[in-house]
C-alpha cells in the first residue's frame, strides 16, 4: 500500500501519448515497462503535475521536460517557450485545449487542468491585479490557467520564488555541476547521513570510504589510495547511482521519476542496485517511478524482492505494463508481487508490447 502522500490511482487526459489513460493500484516502487513508443517517458512527465506546486513551477518543469527531449535551447522565457510549443504537450488527436491529470492519494483526490489563457472564457474571473496586468500587456500575451480541484491560478499573478529543481532523472543523466549543490545541501549535513550515503555508494564503488567537495568538484576517496579522484572520472553507473541517491534525499516525502533506470548498470550489479534504491527510497518515504524495456532489469526487480531481508518491500512494489491497443490507445496493467511470482512460474511476459 502506497503511503499517505503517494499516488495510488492516476488518470492522464490529453497529454502526449495519452488521450484517456488510467492506472490503478500503484505502489511505492513502480517499474514502468512496455514496447517502444508506448508512452513510458510521457507517463513519468505527467507526474510532474503536483497539487502543491505553483503554476510557475509547473511551467518550469514542462519547459525542462521539453528541453530534455528536444535539446532545444530557446531565447524565450520559460512561459513563452511552453506557450509556443503547447500543442506538443497535447495528445496528437487534439481532443481539446486542456491538459488534464487526476490522481488519488490516501489523503485525498486531486483534479488538475492546464490550458492557455482565453480572453473570452477567463476575463471575468480575473482579480483587479490580474486585469491591470492584462490591460497593460500587448495583444500577444502568453499566459496560462491552472486549476487544482477547481481552484484557479494564472500566470498573470505575481511570480513566486521558483525552486531550481526538477524531480526527473532523464535518460543518460549522470554527472553535472548540480550534484555538488545536491550533495552539500542534502547529504553532507551530518556524519550519519554522509556515512550511510557512502555505504550505499559502495554498491558501484566498492572501496569508497569518503566523499568530499573540492574546488568545484566532488572527490571520491577510496580505501588504500591517498589521492582522490573526481566523481566524473568514474563510470556511467556510479555517477547515476550518486545522482539517484542525492535526489531521493531531495524528494523526501514526495516522488522521483527515473527514465531508463537500467542504463549504465551492469547486469551483475543490478540486484544490489535495486536493493539500494528501494532501501534509500523507503527511508526517505519517496515514491519511485522508473522506466525500462530491459528484461533483466525486470527480472532483478522481482528477484531482489524474493530475498528474506526484502520481504517487507514486497507489498510496496509494482510492475506497470503498458500496451498499445488496436485503436492506438494505451492501456496499463499493474502487477503486484504475488502476480510477479505467478508470472515467473508460468513463464509469462511482463514487459507489455505493441498491438
Amino acid at each position: 500500500m502506497a503511503r499517505e502522500k503517494h499516488i495510488v490511482d492516476l488518470t492522464i487526459g490529453n497529454f502526449k501519448r495519452f488521450a484517456d489513460f488510467e492506472v490503478k493500484n500503484l505502489g511505492q516502487f513502480n517499474l514502468i515497462v512496455g514496447d517502444n513508443n508506448t508512452g513510458k517517458t510521457s507517463f513519468l512527465e505527467a507526474l510532474i503535475f503536483d497539487e502543491e506546486e505553483s503554476v510557475f513551477e509547473l511551467i518550469k518543469n514542462l519547459a525542462s521536460s521539453f528541453h530534455v527531449r528536444s535539446q532545444e535551447i530557446s531565447d524565450l522565457g520559460l512561459k513563452e517557450h511552453v506557450y509556443n510549443n503547447f500543442s506538443l504537450f497535447l495528445n496528437r488527436n487534439f481532443i481539446s485545449e486542456n491538459l488534464n491529470i487526476f490522481y488519488a492519494k490516501a489523503n485525498g483526490t486531486y483534479v488538475m487542468s492546464l490550458r492557455r489563457f482565453s480572453h473570452n472564457e477567463d476575463l471575468g474571473n480575473l482579480n483587479s491585479f490580474e486585469k491591470e496586468k492584462l490591460y497593460s500587456s500587448d495583444d500577444t500575451i502568453n499566459e496560462f490557467i491552472f486549476s487544482v480541484n477547481n481552484t484557479i491560478s494564472t500566470t498573470l499573478s505575481p511570480i513566486p520564488s521558483i525552486k531550481d529543481y526538477y524531480p526527473f532523472v532523464a535518460f543518460g543523466l549522470g554527472y553535472d555541476d548540480h550534484l555538488i549543490k545536491y550533495y552539500s545541501k542534502y547529504i553532507d549535513v551530518n556524519k550519519a547521513t554522509r556515512n550511510l550515503f557512502i555505504e550505499r555508494l559502495q554498491v558501484l564503488i566498492p572501496k569508497v570510504n569518503d566523499v568530499r567537495v573540492g574546488n568545484d568538484v566532488l572527490n571520491i576517496y577510496e580505501e588504500g589510495i591517498d589521492t582522490p579522484m573526481p566523481l566524473f572520472t568514474y563510470g556511467e553507473g556510479a555517477n547515476k547511482l550518486f545522482r539517484i541517491l542525492c535526489e531521493i534525499a531531495m524528494c523526501k516525502g514526495k516522488r522521483l521519476m527515473i527514465d531508463e533506470i537500467d542504463a549504465g548498470i551492469h547486469y551483475s550489479r543490478f540486484k544490489s542496485f535495486w536493493r539500494t534504491i528501494m532501501q534509500a527510497a523507503k527511508a526517505y518515504d519517496v515514491q519511485i517511478f522508473a522506466t525500462t524495456h530491459n528484461i533483466e532489469c525486470v527480472e532483478y526487480f522481482r528477484e531482489v524482492l524474493e530475498e528474506e531481508a526484502m520481504q517487507e518491500y514486497q507489498d510496496l512494489a509494482r510492475i506497470v505494463s503498458l500496451k498499445v491497443k488496436e485503436d492506438n490507445s494505451v492501456k496499463a496493467r499493474v502487477y503486484d508481487y504475488e502476480y510477479m511470482e505467478y508470472a515467473k512460474d508460468a513463464n509469462r511476459e511482463l514487459r507489455g508490447g505493441g498491438l
